[in-house]
């Protein structure tokens, strides 16, 4: 059970990651980029409830994950380019939204309670553009992209009567 109202105790976040790189350029007219990030996350908030026993509620995310991307450049000119890219990323919850307390939000005038069951999104992006250069410092580029949320972070309302309404 979620408590009415948890005071936060403390916080702490570990992130250790690292990142490899190939860059090659191929028949003068592409360019490949390969790359993939390591990550290794740990996140951890502890709340209290203020209420009742005042029990320990302590939410942890933790995991790790390998982000590839791919980017493909295609010089067609000296002038002109065209430039395509995927990658893995992940969106995870801040300190506030995995914590089990409630904080005001001053923005919307609100209290706001976290949720210690989220889970990191893994997210997929997608780049295209193509670019023109009329000098070294003059240029036109167009540009498209597309990201796809596993599991998007989204702010709920919870509705009721008194103070259960602003929760």
């Amino acid at each position: 059970p979620i408590p009415s109202f948890c005071l936060a105790t403390g916080a702490d976040l570990d992130l250790y990651a690292g990142y490899v790189s190939l860059d090659s350029l191929l028949y003068e007219d592409y360019q490949v980029i390969v790359g993939a990030r390591y990550e290794d996350f740990d996140q951890t908030v502890n709340t209290f409830s203020l209420e009742g026993a005042q029990e320990r509620d302590v939410a942890e995310l933790d995991d790790s994950t390998v982000l590839p991307s791919l980017a493909f450049n295609w010089i067609l000119t000296d002038q002109q380019q065209l430039r395509f890219a995927a990658s893995k990323t992940v969106s995870r919850p801040d300190f506030k939204e995995l914590s089990n307390a409630v904080f005001y939000d001053p923005n919307f005038n609100i209290r706001v309670r976290g949720n210690p069951n989220l889970e990191t999104s893994d997210d997929t992006n997608y780049d295209a553009r193509y670019e023109y250069y009329w000098d070294d410092r003059d240029s036109f580029s167009v540009a498209g992209f597309y990201k796809d949320l596993s599991q998007p972070i989204e702010r709920v309302i919870v509705t009721g009567s008194g103070t259960a309404g602003n929760t």
